[in-house]
């Protein structure tokens, strides 16, 4: 009973096309149904007229029965187990999900591989790590299509010179503001990692057991230390984890980490003044942190995968692309989309997202862990040469 419960949840929109005068000599055809599960976080009420016209076009020209499921995220690979054992015939031919639910996905069996599938003028036009986005275990599972990024803002004329790095903004004095708690199963918080990365460090040695650099490490927690010291960094910080906690907090007079959505749905609550600005990293190197959604394949019907590559082929076109992002404010995956997309914040942002390295996901094995744990010690003032030591010995055998 729960099961059917469960399965009872979906709610259904089926797009309609217009009821033709039928020849009544001809044989009735049914039409070849497709069937897509979309998230609900990617329906808002706002952007659901752009949606529904733009797959109900679809539709029509091809005349299908295309059906889209709107639901809710988390616990993705649970209702695909639960649907495909209750009710087989309900799984979807193609889904949009998360990144970090593709990986679990794929790991469980539940996706086919696009490598090979995805038409080659669908996914040209996105960079090598863009495309990254959609992988498990080198193999293509996924093809990105809107795609969240994270990035500070600060205020350019906070500084006298035209080129402002990360040694001007923690020399600046102003505060910084970033989430130093990790989100909801994480157990590093995402700039934590960008920089430990960015100063040469890895999470895994080439044993495949965690481990983490020296050298990085204390790169790292130097950078910390000297922060808290110029009074940019403090220990609040580990009170925050969404950039979300602190948005009234965002002036022309600090330096904050944004999520993109929010920023361009809300900046207009914030100053005009405020620009974007790469994640700070010791040495300067620009850095983004990339999140989004991806379209996967569940039809292993060739018939069915037929029609699901004709689809994304229509869906993935620029003007597609455009129309949906702007009404979600979301940053299209294809540079071409991108480009054509009329608003001064993807303008300002575009150029970043060619001379930053994108990371992707953040690790959860124990090094990562005892990396948080040494940067928390920092923040709260300890030393940054015993916060070092502790965290290679807490890897020790």
């Amino acid at each position: 009973m729960r099961k059917w419960l469960l399965l009872c949840m979906v709610v259904v929109v089926v797009s309609s096309t217009p009821v033709l005068a039928q020849d009544p000599t001809a044989t009735p055809t049914t039409p070849t149904t497709v069937r897509i599960w979309w998230p609900d976080a990617l329906y808002p009420t706002a952007a659901r007229p752009v949606i529904d016209d733009i797959l109900g076009e679809y539709a029509q020209e091809n005349g299908l029965d295309l059906r889209y499921f709107p639901y809710s995220t988390g616990n993705v690979v649970h209702r695909l187990d639960l649907t495909r054992e209750v009710a087989p015939g309900a799984m979807p031919d193609l889904m949009l999900m998360r990144r970090d639910e593709l990986t679990r996905a794929a790991s469980s069996g539940l996706l086919e591989p696009i490598d090979g599938w995805v038409p080659i003028s669908t996914s040209a036009g996105m960079s090598e790590d863009i495309l990254a986005m959609g992988q498990y275990n080198q193999v293509l599972y996924g093809l990105p299509y809107m795609l969240e990024f994270q990035h500070m803002l600060y205020d350019p004329t906070q500084f006298e010179a035209d080129t402002v790095t990360s040694e001007d903004i923690l020399e600046s004095h102003l505060p910084i503001l970033f989430p130093a708690k990790p989100e909801t199963g994480m157990v590093i918080n995402d700039v934590l990692m960008i920089e430990y990365l960015a100063a040469g460090g890895s999470f895994v040695g080439s044993d495949g057991l965690p481990t983490l650099n020296e050298d990085a490490v204390r790169t790292v927690l130097d950078f910390f230390a000297t922060g808290l010291e110029a009074g940019g960094f403090n220990s609040s910080l580990l009170q925050y984890t969404y950039p979300a906690d602190y948005w009234d907090l965002i002036t022309a007079d600090s330096v904050s980490l944004v999520e993109s959505q929010r920023f361009w749905q809300q900046r207009t609550s914030l100053d005009s003044k405020l620009t974007v600005f790469p994640i700070l990293t010791p040495q300067g190197q620009p850095y983004l942190l990339v999140d989004g959604w991806v379209w996967v394949l569940i039809a292993q019907d060739e018939g069915a995968r037929a029609e699901a590559q004709r689809f994304i082929s229509w869906i993935m076109a620029t003007d597609k692309l455009v129309d949906i992002a702007d009404a979600l404010q979301l940053i299209p995956s294809q540079q071409r989309a991108q480009r054509v997309l009329d608003d001064p914040y993807v303008e300002a942002l575009t150029p970043l997202l060619t001379s930053s390295a994108l990371v992707i996901q953040s690790p959860t094995n124990e090094a990562a862990a005892a990396l948080q744990v040494a940067f928390e010690a920092v923040l709260n003032g300890g030393d940054p040469l015993e916060a070092t030591a502790a965290a290679l010995d807490s890897l020790t055998p």
